[in-house]
């Protein structure tokens, strides 16, 4: 039993002062925010890339009403992505006065943050989780007036990165609910497991040690 006991403990002190492997020093990391607005400028500039160039006709992009919205803010990052490449941008086909552009149909279809965990925290080890948001956006692009469709493609963009649990207070950002994280389900079964684990932990290390002290 003392030797099982003894093993039990090396085990246990090796596991809180091994070296950290998962996480290092680095500088102050993106809030989701952040991070949405890069994926969103990532899908702009794929869907201007595919706009057909000829005569760079004129653009027309319908608006979104609620400022707080993703689509809102994708539209927002392709509408000056355009105006910079040189590119009229319309609200409104009845706005145009010629013939001759291109309507950009487009539906979001993805938007959002995920925590997934990658490691429980129990006494010493921080709980360690994997941040992964995406946008994906069905777009059309429709030559006018003929109303020929040009364009039919999905676009997506996708970021990844690791965190420990106490830094998603600091990248949340509740005014804009597609960028406050989701937990999966494996990160809720964590919040659960973490004070059995950090119990049951401290409950050996104290059987070990007293055990090793009574012989």
């Amino acid at each position: 039993m003392s030797r099982c006991c003894l093993l039990m403990l090396v085990v246990l002190v090796e596991s809180v002062l091994g070296p950290e492997r998962l996480l290092s020093q680095s500088p102050p990391r993106p809030d989701n925010l952040t991070v949405m607005q890069r994926l969103f400028d990532e899908v702009a500039e794929r869907v201007m890339g595919s706009v057909p160039s000829e005569s760079e006709a004129p653009l027309v992009v319908a608006p979104i009403a609620d400022p707080t919205s993703p689509a809102y803010l994708w539209r927002a990052r392709l509408v000056m992505l355009a105006v910079e490449n040189g590119r009229s941008v319309f609200a409104k086909d009845s706005t145009m006065g010629a013939p001759g552009y291109f309507r950009i149909d487009y539906q979001l279809l993805a938007c959002g943050v995920e925590y997934d965990l990658v490691r429980r925290g129990w006494l010493w080890k921080k709980k360690v989780l994997q941040r992964k948001a995406a946008v994906e956006v069905d777009i059309e692009i429709i030559e006018q007036p003929a109303g020929r469709i040009r364009i039919h493609e999905v676009f997506r963009a996708d970021f990844a990165d690791t965190l420990r649990a106490s830094e998603l207070s600091r990248l949340d950002n509740p005014p804009h609910p597609f960028a406050v994280g989701r937990p999966s389900n494996q990160a809720d079964d964590a919040n659960i497991l973490e004070p059995i684990l950090l119990a049951l932990a401290a409950g050996a290390a104290i059987y070990a040690l007293y055990s090793l002290r009574s012989q």
